[in-house]
């Protein structure tokens, strides 16, 4: 494991960084083109924002390890393909702003603050992704132009010191946006 030239990924818009073992990311970056390569190839937010400005490339057994304050923004005109390992699968915010038909979601995830589809295509391929909310704050979906092809669910979570009785209720059956 370790942290890429310095702590940093290569920030102008013609780097394309290949990721193939464990690197932390220490500040707020943005790549052109990301890719990982192998099963130990892993990229740790660290609560930090990465802007992919044109291809984001992964697997299902490598990608990113989040956290509940990380920030992902997909851009550019190439279908993408991102993936988290087991141990990481959250999200403060992703925002899916791509001229590409979709990004597909390699791998369950939980969004703690925004999901936003400004353009293009998320598409789940039949993985879990929640929009979660508990005591402190509720994640919320912003619709652009884009949506969610699949499935997202809403997930509140109670604590038992406040535990009782409750009456939960959602005004809709279904929403096809």
């Amino acid at each position: 494991s370790g942290v890429w030239s310095g702590g940093k990924i290569p920030s102008s818009s013609l780097d394309k960084a290949k990721i193939e073992h464990a690197i932390t990311l220490q500040n707020n970056q943005s790549v052109y083109d990301l890719s990982f390569i192998g099963e130990s190839a892993s990229l740790t937010l660290n609560s930090k924002k990465l802007e992919v400005l044109d291809k984001l490339s992964a697997q299902s057994n490598n990608g990113f390890i989040g956290d509940s304050l990380a920030w992902i923004e997909l851009e550019g005109e190439n279908p993408s393909t991102i993936s988290f390992k087991t141990d990481g699968q959250k999200l403060g915010s992703l925002v899916v702003n791509v001229e590409s038909d979709s990004v597909y979601l390699l791998s369950a995830l939980k969004i703690y603050e925004q999901l936003s589809t400004t353009s293009g295509f998320l598409n789940t391929q039949e993985n879990d992704l929640k929009l979660f909310a508990d005591s402190v704050k509720s994640a919320t979906y912003l619709k652009g132009t884009g949506k969610v092809i699949g499935d997202l669910s809403y997930q509140r979570k109670f604590h038992s010191s406040n535990s009782g009785w409750r009456m939960i209720s959602a005004p809709v059956m279904s929403q096809n946006y």
